[in-house]
């Protein structure tokens, strides 16, 4: 059975709740069921439950230690989570901004053509760079591509066109740095706070001078310093040749001197000795090595600059690479690959070969229909907003499985313009527009579920409150067609939970949805928070039902609760059809304020009004017709008790019985100037101003201030205008009545 099956206690201020929702109990086999709770009760404690269930998040312990204890279940089955079926809908806690799920965004056919050529080339990027990754020494979290690219100065898009510059960077013998491989660190050599300080003019200005003493010396050399030729192409040459078996053929190395003399080389070795007599030359310099302990005794006194200055005592030569920091970075990244040229060769080539068959994948990918385009199209026609949207990177998103990329474009008459979501959130639309912009979310979601084909409970919370009216409808016409959505096996999919503080949409969805009364409820609660869902009322017309219950309650006491509670209602009938100097109006207003004749009314006068303007088949009990009105008031309404209960009929007349009983004390005090507009207002503030200074008038202007707060000046004849009064707890009205009446 499609059951939902509450049993909560101590959760998030919901002191315990059981009940089961019966969702095939309807009449009309949609799966909707509605709770309307007037602020403060419940309903956003209970989404909270629901969401966090969701997540597995309930908490351990609430604010007085209680431990809580929740269980639901759906479809007769305890939902845990691993299995949430749950989805929960907020649009006014959303913050995140608009996000496709991938479920949308699947295209398995193109997606498994781009993923079997893409395997081969990831899986030749990931061996070359793990194996440079742990020759640079660096840490595990190490960003290695990231880095490389923006060393580079290249974006995450550009990896093939970074590589093919190294490639070619690693045919020159100058793109190396004079470091051993045990020293070659990327996080001692290219440290951010190392970079950063060489860079500064004073240190940069050190290097300078140590390299121009450095290429000074160099220029000294008989065979080396010649057009740029220096110790470190030769050592780069030497290694080369080397690893490339030139010396065992018998090859040399020959240089002419400055003198005109030539010096050869027959071996690796002959070029080491030569260059170590050469770099000991150069460093032995008395003026060089001036340079170089100025550098390092700065050096020594910055406490994070340690450990690259241990690597210059060991590499001075070193030292003249931080005279140009952009071209050190690639000169390292160039150093790092050199052992691996061949891995490297062959990955471009790799990249290249499939660069074509890509790009016929993405050709096809952008002509291809979406399906979150018919989201968007969908939310597009449903909702009224002054954009468009558009998916700016379609291709992409099929074939990388990338999230899409939503490109909003705004209009206003013959103008349009390009912008983003955030500016059109904090600068362009109004309060209820964003609220609707964020449905988008809410429909990319349930699109997603919907493709799974499986039951799924829908929880909407305050879905359309700040909506305008347009938007408020467009989504309860969205949850209807939800509710129809069918399974393969013909069942309804979803199940849908609408909760809402908003009377008047209560009463739209519950009309809309022609959801009965079993599928309708209020919800109210107790001093020790236990929630209590009753059925709900006032889903067609309020007025003829309140009508209803004068005319055929067989509980007089219950039928003389709705005579009062009608009484606002006839008399802007009244003020409607004529204006408020209609005689049969004062007369009303007679009725809820203390004037001249306000004692002097009986039943049978409001019998007879309510017959002329509202309802001509209304008869009241005539055992109550000669009652005086003043009386029959405060007898029927010292009849309701304490507890709490949001039926409307006993808030109105609670509210009219504090007014009138506020209003006869206070006229034993005061006489307000202004009789005829807001005169409880006007009393009030009479009151106020007289007596505030006096001692024993302090706990009257407390509870008289209550009567300002708590009771509405005036309740019109639309039914969603009853909403502030509904949102009061009839305990508080209850207890207001109960201190009216105390003051003497």
């Amino acid at each position: 059975m499609n059951k939902l099956k509450l049993d909560l206690k101590s959760c998030y201020g919901i002191g315990k709740l059981t009940h089961t929702l019966n969702f095939e109990n309807t009449t009309n086999n949609r799966h909707v069921s509605i709770i309307y709770a007037p602020n403060g009760t419940m309903k956003s404690s209970l989404a909270k439950v629901f969401k966090n269930y969701h997540n597995g998040k309930i908490e351990d312990r609430n604010i007085f230690n209680e431990e809580p204890s929740c269980q639901i279940w759906f479809y007769d089955e305890l939902i845990t989570e691993k299995d949430p079926k749950i989805l929960v809908f907020d649009p006014f806690k959303d913050n995140e901004n608009i996000n496709i799920d991938n479920v949308l965004v699947s295209d398995e056919a193109l997606q498994q053509q781009y993923a079997d050529i893409n395997k081969k080339v990831k899986e030749l990027k990931d061996n070359l760079f793990a194996a440079v990754k742990k020759d640079i020494k660096v840490k595990r979290t190490f960003d290695f591509e990231s880095n490389l690219l923006t060393d580079y100065g290249y974006s995450k898009d550009d990896l093939f066109v970074c590589l093919k510059e190294m490639q070619d960077y690693l045919a020159d013998p100058n793109f190396r740095i004079p470091v051993p491989d045990a020293l070659l660190k990327y996080e001692t050599l290219l440290d951010k706070k190392v970079t950063e300080y060489f860079q500064n003019p004073e240190q940069a200005d050190l290097i300078a001078q140590y390299e121009a003493q450095y290429k000074a010396l160099l220029k000294k050399s008989n065979y080396l310093g010649s057009k740029g030729f220096d110790q470190v192409n030769l050592s780069n040459i030497n290694t080369a040749l080397s690893t490339n078996r030139f010396f065992d053929i018998n090859g040399k190395i020959i240089l002419l001197g400055k003198d005109g003399i030539t010096k050869e080389f027959n071996s690796k070795e002959e070029v080491d000795e030569f260059l170590q007599k050469e770099k000991d030359r150069i460093l032995a310099s008395k003026e060089l090595q001036s340079k170089f302990d100025e550098l390092t005794a700065e050096l020594d006194k910055n406490a994070k600059m340690q450990a690259i200055n241990e690597v210059f005592k060991s590499c001075n030569e070193l030292v003249n690479e931080y005279a140009d920091i952009q071209m050190l970075k690639k000169k390292f990244w160039v150093t790092a690959f050199a052992d691996y040229s061949n891995q490297l060769d062959n990955l471009l080539a790799v990249m290249e070969d499939a660069a074509s068959d890509i790009k016929k994948i993405v050709e096809e990918a952008k002509t291809e229909t979406r399906q979150w385009q018919i989201v968007i199209d969908e939310f597009q026609r449903r909702f009224f907003m002054p954009f468009r949207i558009s998916v700016a990177n379609q291709h992409n998103v099929i074939i990388n499985g990338d999230l899409p990329s939503l490109s909003f474009t705004y209009v206003r008459g013959n103008k349009k313009v390009s912008t983003t979501e955030e500016i059109l959130t904090r600068e362009v639309l109004s309060f209820g527009e964003v609220r609707a912009l964020k449905i988008l979310n809410m429909l990319f979601k349930i699109y997603a579920i919907q493709k799974k084909g499986e039951p799924y409970l829908l929880v909407f919370d305050d879905i359309a409150d700040s909506f305008d009216y347009r938007n408020k409808y467009a989504i309860v016409e969205y949850i209807r067609d939800l509710a129809d959505i069918v399974d393969s096996n013909g069942e309804r999919q979803f199940s849908i939970l609408v909760l809402t503080h908003n009377f008047d949409f209560y009463r739209t969805v519950a009309g809309r949805l022609g959801a009965g009364y079993d599928q309708v409820y209020f919800a109210s609660k107790d001093d020790d928070n236990k929630i209590d869902l009753r059925k709900g009322e006032y889903l067609g017309n309020v007025f003829k039902y309140f009508g209803d219950k004068i005319k055929q309650s067989t509980k007089p006491s219950e039928g003389r609760l709705f005579i009062i509670s009608s009484i606002p209602f006839v008399r802007n009938i009244i003020e409607y059809r004529y204006d408020d100097n209609n005689p049969d109006y004062l007369k009303m207003t007679d009725l809820l304020h203390i004037k001249a004749d306000t004692s002097k009314y009986t039943l049978a006068d409001i019998e007879k009004l309510f017959q002329i303007y509202w309802r001509n088949d209304i008869n009241f009990d005539k055992s109550i017709l000669k009652q005086n009105y003043l009386d029959f008031l405060f007898s029927v309404v010292d009849g309701i008790d304490d507890k709490e209960d949001v039926r409307i009929e006993n808030k109105i007349a609670l509210s009219i019985a504090i007014r009138l009983k506020a209003e006869l004390y206070m006229l034993r005090y005061v006489l307000p100037q202004n009789m005829d507009s807001n005169q409880t207002a006007e009393l009030i503030s009479s009151f106020k101003n007289k007596y505030l200074d006096n001692s024993e008038f302090v706990e009257p202007i407390k509870i008289l201030s209550k009567v300002s707060m708590m009771t509405p000046e005036n309740i019109h004849m639309n039914s969603f205008m009853y909403e502030p009064i509904l949102d009061i707890s009839s305990k508080h009205l209850y207890q207001l009545y109960q201190d009216i009446k105390s003051l003497k």
